[in-house]
């Protein structure tokens, strides 16, 4: 996001997405590939980095909106996840292209046709609404209270339901 309102200056037919992710996912998949481990902070250190990122990208997400109203859009990853056909029917609209019935089709064979997954971080899902939850079940109540906690601003602004 630092970088995002230099571009649009620069750049005056620039459109940017915003990709967004509930912190306590990231925070999830980061622990569990170890990147939250003691000699990373641990929980306490990993979570108050992201949370920090994650603010400091919504305040510059905001002050865009303001300065360079449509040429920014915030994409939850959930959404794409959950309702792949009706989040990239947007993100063409607001890039100003055609959503036309070969890339409905394409999306629908990447993220919904039943086809199996190849790879657990692949971009390829039989259905991909199935994994983007599996943090609910698979975190630990005390490291999710504390991402809640500690990132509850981002996570009210985008309106993820608590746990």
């Amino acid at each position: 996001m630092p970088v995002a309102r230099k571009l649009l200056e620069e750049l005056p037919n620039l459109k940017i997405v915003h990709l967004v992710r509930d912190p306590r996912a990231v925070l999830q998949s980061q622990s569990h590939l170890g990147k939250c481990n003691t000699g990373h902070g641990g929980i306490e250190g990993c979570t108050n980095r992201l949370c920090i990122d994650l603010e400091n990208n919504l305040v510059e997400e905001e002050l865009i909106m303001r300065d360079y109203p449509n040429r920014i859009l915030p994409v939850l990853y959930e959404e794409i996840a959950k309702h792949p056909i009706e989040t990239s029917q947007k993100l063409y609209e607001f890039a100003g292209y055609e959503f036309t019935d070969t890339i409905k089709e394409y999306v629908f064979n990447t993220t919904l046709a039943g086809e199996g997954n190849t790879y657990s971080y692949s971009t390829k899902r039989s259905n991909s609404s199935e994994h983007v939850d599996n943090w609910k079940n698979t975190m630990n109540p005390e490291f999710r209270n504390y991402v809640q906690t500690r990132c509850n601003y981002i996570i009210k602004h985008y309106k993820y339901d608590l746990v």
